[in-house]
């Protein structure tokens, strides 16, 4: 759908829908209203301190008392307790293991394993805080055009294929991990879902086949580790002839991605797409960012049990104030703020604008404030950001108003209100026609807390830039204005 079609089909769903309200409903069965309050029942109560300070120790909380802690925080942070869930920093959780309601899961006949219940590894070590040394290096996973894809029409095998949409999560060891979609070309019927596995201080290995169905194309893959280990892969597959026909869907792995369920659908409808992590949010809740590839607008998936049994949806379909207030902004990156509040940033295919949106919503998602323009460039591409384990944030981006090169990277010392050490990750591009580096994913390793980057290079391979905190500090670059600006 052209940019046209889809003012216009938003001014239609304004007419048609003023007075819907936001919200929506989980595909596999009922309205969820409100985080529900689990009852605990093997804890021995231990009453908090009378300063009110959260449970530290070997102690967890529930809603009124702490209670023995069953695992070991991977993070050196005093922490916090909410929900009968044990905090360490904003964005790090572990569970305990406490008896939780009966759950049978799944989603069509798919076998979902309970995962609630599931208890940290004790055994985790304390990363080592203290400075380091200056890092960085980057490559490539594999030689460009070094994986062989298939024309379904005509049965012949070629090397020019499309490499693309790629995202990486790195695992309590340090072993990195980075999943993309591999084709003819996008939206190819032999388009499917590969990675490559880092162990730490190694090198990327084979390119494994992760998911394919046969005959039908997958893309924008978003892989999240749980507390607990467990690998989290949202994707689309494309059941018509475009975007347009996708439905989202999740498959999990218990054991390191040596086996993997088969797939759960999470949205049902066609049309909408996933781009970037998931965010575990302070209320226990997940937070999966999506957009609606016909309405060009932000969306999100918000589940109560990590995508088990319930979820709901925060929709442009329903709620043409949101559509209007965001039209053109999609492709969320969200963190959680030190006040709970959430803080996104859009990629916007607006061609006038030339910058990223961002929005905020302080009820967790459920509403969000007007899309406005923000400092970062974007020329209509993909961008990510997370919150470090120092606090920071650091954005991955295209600090160009044209294009997708450079590569580029920021910190932000203040929750994404102002962003410094702004460094171009690349050289001169010395390719006539132009370069192209874009559709960034960043995660941090938590044994060393660096920072990994992957983006797609050229559509013929994935690139990886590694990259740590005490280096982005000595940049000093700038962000890139567009030329109309001030």
């Amino acid at each position: 759908m052209c940019g046209n079609d889809r003012i216009i089909a938003a001014l239609i769903l304004c007419a048609a829908c003023c007075a819907c309200k936001s919200g929506g409903q989980g595909t596999s069965g009922d309205v969820v209203e409100e985080v529900s309050s689990h009852v605990h029942t093997s804890c021995q109560g231990v009453t908090p301190d009378d300063d009110g300070h959260p449970c530290k120790g070997d102690l967890y909380c529930t809603q009124d008392e702490c209670c023995e802690y069953t695992g070991e925080c991977d993070w050196a942070f005093d922490c916090t307790c909410n929900e009968g869930r044990f905090n360490c920093d904003i964005n790090h959780w572990f569970l305990f293991s406490c008896e939780p309601p009966d759950a049978d899961g799944g989603d069509g006949g798919t076998d979902v394993p309970d995962l609630r219940d599931a208890s940290p590894d004790a055994d985790v070590a304390l990363p080592d805080l203290t400075p380091s040394e200056p890092v960085f290096e980057r490559g490539d996973i594999l030689p460009p055009d070094s994986l062989p894809c298939v024309n379904l029409d005509t049965g012949e095998e070629t090397f020019h294929c499309n490499h693309h949409g790629s995202s990486v999560a790195v695992t309590a060891d340090g072993t990195v991990l980075a999943v993309w979609y591999h084709g003819l070309g996008e939206k190819s019927k032999d388009s499917r879902i590969v990675w490559s596995r880092r162990p730490h201080g190694g090198d990327f290995g084979p390119v494994e086949v992760l998911y394919d169905n046969p005959g039908l194309a997958e893309g924008n893959p978003a892989i999240w580790i749980r507390e607990d280990g467990t690998f989290y892969l949202f994707f689309v597959t494309i059941f018509g002839e475009s975007w347009n026909d996708a439905k989202i869907l999740l498959i999990r792995s218990t054991d390191g991605g040596k086996s993997w369920t088969g797939p759960q659908v999470i949205r049902e409808e066609w049309g909408w797409m996933v781009r970037n992590h998931p965010v575990r949010m302070s209320n226990g809740e997940l937070l999966l960012p999506a957009y609606s590839e016909i309405l060009y607008a932000p969306a999100f998936l918000i589940s109560t049990d990590d995508f088990v049994k319930e979820w709901l949806q925060v929709s442009p379909d329903d709620d043409a104030e949101f559509l209007i207030n965001h039209l053109g902004q999609i492709q969320p990156a969200v963190v959680e703020r030190t006040d709970h509040t959430l803080f996104a940033i859009n990629r916007d295919t607006n061609a006038s604008h030339k910058m990223a949106f961002e929005m905020t919503s302080a009820d967790f998602g459920r509403t969000w404030t007007p899309g406005v323009q923000s400092q970062i460039p974007n020329d209509n591409t993909g961008i990510d950001m997370t919150r470090l384990a120092s606090g920071r944030l650091v954005l991955a981006f295209n600090n160009t108003t044209s294009g997708r090169y450079p590569l580029s990277a920021a910190l932000s010392e203040d929750d994404g209100l102002t962003w410094n050490a702004i460094a171009d990750l690349d050289g001169p591009c010395e390719d006539p026609g132009g370069c192209s580096h874009g559709y960034t994913s960043v995660a941090q390793d938590p044994t060393d807390l660096s920072i990994w980057i992957t983006f797609t290079d050229e559509r013929a391979t994935i690139g990886w830039v590694h990259l740590n905190e005490p280096w982005l500090l000595q940049q000093k670059g700038a962000f890139v204005l567009p030329q109309n600006a001030d």
